[in-house]
């Protein structure tokens, strides 16, 4: 399948991002790679010779043959190679790979520059005088280029397009579910827009009853959303014809005196439903909820409802009540976390590659202390995103109620400590401490009747969140302590949450003042301690700062009740 529409590759891909595994390719090789658009364009390059960035690329002629160089090399690439490798216009060996995504040549991926053989030092002084380049500066330049064999920048350089691409991929794969999102959020925006405007025309309807009551029946029969007006108890006094049309009635006289109870799925939903809702409407509120409604035949039906009182004070006149089919928009939000899914499952593959690469790669004793850490620093990063990914496919299972919970007696002093230590770069990259407490005196470890690794993910999240909150220079705290058998966590850092979302914190989608921000972590964070049978809440206030508290059962617990007894 080829890609839609043509994208660059830096609209797919973050270079930032990549930047540090670049570095790292070239920590490990000491070969210099650069990425170039198709029009010339340098988008990264590390650890260009210095002959190139204080001659080559300075000098209009050389600079000039530089971009016609690699303008030729590109045109020379082999896609059945897979590469090409080409003797610049200023003397130095390239090699190139074109990166290509489902049939797209987006990018090219360069190495050099480099010599296979010792330079030929009489062409570069002759170039140096042609030029007017300082004769002794520029041979020592010369001098600096490595020098390769074939086989070694043929293996290096395969293995970073292969990144390259894959980096490229997972991009153009976010590209299209951003894509679907936003198509989707339109069309939701599109109907609610509608709806809304239904709605106010409902309004005025209602205002101008006594002196238009014409063009309110008008209105009344022919709206494209339906109405119902329940009265006395919740009885159905009036509906239109759209009304019938979604609830699959013939006649307005088949429903009109029948209880609101034919319209719910069962004798609960309606007495919930009446206990929610209809105190707000007493008070003049204009209720709006997504709600599930009975067909006819029995088949649950996705609304919108928006409600409002004829008379709040007088509640016996009745409620008008607004209703949209959403159906057709819950079956697209289906569709989506299900591309979601899809998407999850296909990332997995080619990162088990990347870890397999650079485990085979830190089996070579040749390598010295910076080369490994390069390695495992590409090890570890892809282990992470595959465990990610693996945990994301939970998290989807805990919302559809299909994960299948197995408790485990959990260390969580030793548990907490693994996951301070491991974000110990990413607190001094953001110049904040992390200190962690244990309050029990009795010596006996917090051990929790829980997953490990739900337990270990649900950590990371809070702390993650914690640190981004904090301002250089804070400590965000971690405390363990036990309460009558039960396993207390808690994170406290000195920000503070935002007013406007501290009633809806653990919700999906809920994020403020954090640049790309999803609004998951803490959202993931609530499913997993609950789905574990504990509870998480959280405080925060200005001077005080916030402080997210996770209560989690004890795997002893039912031995510290009986002691209790």
């Amino acid at each position: 399948m080829m890609i839609k529409r043509q994208y660059s590759f830096a609209e797919l891909v973050d270079v930032d991002e990549i930047r540090p595994v670049i570095q790292g390719f070239y920590t490990f090789t000491g070969i210099p790679p650069s990425l170039t658009d198709t029009q010339g364009k340098v988008l990264l390059a590390v650890g260009w010779q210095r002959i190139c960035s204080d001659f080559h690329r300075k000098h209009d002629l050389t600079r000039q043959r530089c971009v016609e160089s690699d303008t030729k090399l590109a045109a020379m690439l082999d896609m059945s190679k897979g590469y090409s490798c080409y003797k610049c216009l200023n003397g130095l060996i390239d090699v190139a790979m074109p990166i290509v995504i489902e049939g797209a040549h987006l990018a090219n991926l360069f190495t050099g520059q480099f010599f296979f053989t010792p330079p030929d030092k009489e062409y570069f002084r002759r170039q140096a005088r042609e030029m007017g380049f300082d004769e002794v500066d520029y041979l020592a330049a010369v001098d600096e280029v490595p020098i390769f064999t074939r086989e070694r920048v043929e293996g290096a350089v395969r293995f970073l397009g292969c990144l390259a691409e894959l980096i490229a991929g997972m991009g153009l794969k976010q590209l299209r579910l951003v894509e679907l999102n936003e198509d989707l959020e339109r069309t939701v925006e599109r109907r609610t827009d509608r709806l809304r405007k239904e709605v106010e025309v409902r309004k005025r309807a209602e205002l101008e009853l006594e002196t238009a009551l014409a063009e309110y029946e008008t209105v009344f029969a022919n709206s494209s959303v339906g109405i119902v007006h329940l009265k006395g108890g919740r009885r159905i006094h009036r509906v239109n014809r759209r009304f019938l049309q979604i609830f699959g009635y013939d006649s307005p006289e088949e429903v009109r005196g029948q209880s609101a109870l034919v319209l719910h799925l069962s004798q609960r939903n309606y007495e919930s439903f009446g206990k929610e809702y209809y105190n707000p409407l007493a008070r003049s509120d204009v209720i709006h909820v997504e709600y599930q409604l009975r067909h006819r035949n029995g088949r649950a039906i996705w609304c919108s409802l928006y409600g409002k009182a004829v008379n709040p004070p007088h509640m016996e006149q009745g409620v008008i009540w607004v209703i949209e089919d959403i159906s057709s928009r819950k079956e697209l939000e289906s569709l989506r976390e299900d591309m979601e899914m899809i998407t999850r499952h296909d990332l997995k593959a080619p990162l088990s590659g990347i870890v397999s690469m650079a485990r085979v790669l830190l089996q070579n004793e040749e390598l010295d202390t910076e080369q490994c850490e390069a390695l495992s620093l590409i090890e570890s990063t892809g282990v992470r995103m595959h465990t990610q990914i693996n945990h994301s496919l939970d998290l989807f299972r805990m919302e559809s109620g299909e994960y299948e919970f197995r408790p485990e007696s959990v260390d969580l002093e030793k548990l907490v400590q693994r996951v301070a230590d491991e974000f110990e770069v990413k607190s001094k990259s953001l110049e904040v401490s992390i200190e962690v407490g244990l309050r029990t005196k009795d010596g006996r470890p917090v051990t929790a009747l829980a997953e490990e690794m739900l337990t270990y993910s649900l950590l990371a999240n809070l702390l993650t969140n914690a640190l981004e909150a904090s301002s250089s220079g804070d400590v965000v705290r971690v405390e363990l302590n036990r309460d009558h058998g039960r396993c207390l966590v808690s994170v406290s850092n000195s920000g503070v949450v935002p007013d406007h979302i501290q009633g809806t914190f653990f919700s999906k989608y809920v994020t403020s003042g954090k640049s790309g921000g999803t609004g998951m972590g803490t959202y993931s964070a609530r499913l997993m301690t609950e789905i574990q049978g504990g509870t998480i809440t959280m405080a925060s206030k200005s001077g005080h700062g916030t402080t997210i508290m996770v209560n989690l059962p004890g795997a002893y617990e039912n031995e510290y009740t009986r002691s209790v007894e």
